[in-house]
C-alpha cells in the first residue's frame, strides 16, 4: 500500500515477482512469475486474488489494443 504522499505503508508477499495487477473493488488479482531473470516465453505465471479492505477505486479507462 502507498500513501497519497507516496510513503510504502505496507507490502504484499506472494514470494514470486509479480508482473502485473489490477483491482475489481476491493480485490487485488495479481499476476506473477517463479523466476524473474529468463526469456518472457519460457516463464511459467501464477494467477494470485487478494481480498483487500481497499474502499472506492478508479473508474476503468477503455483502450484499444
Amino acid at each position: 500500500m502507498i500513501s497519497p504522499d507516496g510513503q510504502v505503508l505496507a507490502e504484499i508477499n506472494l514470494g514470486e515477482h509479480a508482473t502485473n495487477c489490477a483491482f475489481d473493488g476491493p480485490a487485488l488479482y495479481v499476476t506473477a512469475t517463479r523466476s524473474a531473470d529468463i526469456e518472457a516465453s519460457e516463464r511459467t505465471g501464477t494467477f494470485w486474488r487478494v481480498d483487500t479492505d481497499a474502499a472506492g477505486g478508479l473508474e476503468l479507462i477503455p483502450g484499444r489494443l
